[in-house]
């Protein structure tokens, strides 16, 4: 396992805007407009970062330069929970009985060649051969044609 890298540095910032660059890198700019950068190589880190929220970045060091490798939420930074408020509901009305329509295997079978007969006739109007205008009356003589 890797040595956790030794803190040089920690700094608090808000986050005023960030995003994802085309390497996977997260850059990131404060309130004050400096610009930071998390390394693609650490995406553990890139949800601590979002708009408008403190943020703890710890810098390390490697060969002469400093790179963010933790961050964490300032503990002042988390907002109290808030108590829902609750009102009694009182009485709710019971909703009607609905009534079900029930149809036989023919009615059915109908219904399903109806839309057959519409889905046929659509078709006929996306490709040209009859006028859209025309696709009701195209569909009735395919269902008449579908019912016999």
């Amino acid at each position: 396992m890797a040595n956790k890298p030794a803190i040089i540095e920690t700094k608090t910032v808000v986050v005023s805007f960030h995003e994802v660059n085309d390497y996977g890198d997260m850059i990131f700019s404060d309130m004050d407009g400096e610009e930071y950068k998390i390394a693609s190589k650490r995406p553990g880190l890139f949800g601590l970062i979002q708009d408008e929220r403190a943020v703890t970045l710890g810098f390390a060091e490697y060969q002469g330069h400093k790179y963010i490798a933790e961050a964490s939420l300032p503990a002042d930074n988390l907002k109290p929970p808030v108590k829902a408020k609750t009102q009694p509901v009182g009485d709710v009305p019971k909703p009607p009985n609905r009534q079900i329509a029930v149809t036989t295997s023919s009615d059915r079978d109908k219904l399903i060649l109806r839309q057959v007969a519409f889905k046929g006739a659509i078709e006929y109007a996306v490709h040209g051969l009859i006028p859209l205008e025309d696709v009701e009356i195209w569909a009735n003589r395919f269902n008449e044609y579908l019912n016999k």
